[in-house]
């Protein structure tokens, strides 16, 4: 969940030998389109819908503002699949 740490993680696994993503496939979450087009490969990436995010966040803020609910929300909210070029079958063994 950090866009930046995508490019120290396929770095990393190629100063190990390790090729993305014949051998480890990275999948990113909340990484933005353009963020995703500059790694090398471009990246698999999970989006969630900002708007949703917005609103749920907002009603959440409001309830416990209100004293409505006291409680945190915990809500799953669905993400998206961009296929980008980071992923790949696992390799036979």
């Amino acid at each position: 969940m950090n866009e930046d740490a995508s490019f120290g993680l396929i770095s990393g696994f190629n100063r190990l030998g390790k090729e993305v993503p014949s051998d480890v496939s990275v999948i990113s979450i909340a990484t933005s389109d353009r963020m995703g087009s500059m790694s090398d490969p471009v990246l698999t990436r999970l989006v969630s819908e900002g708007e949703a995010l917005g609103r749920a966040a907002s009603e959440a803020l409001i309830d416990r503002l209100e004293e409505v609910a006291t409680e945190p929300v915990q809500l799953l909210i669905p993400c998206k699949l961009h296929i980008g070029a980071s992923t790949a079958p696992a390799p036979a063994r």
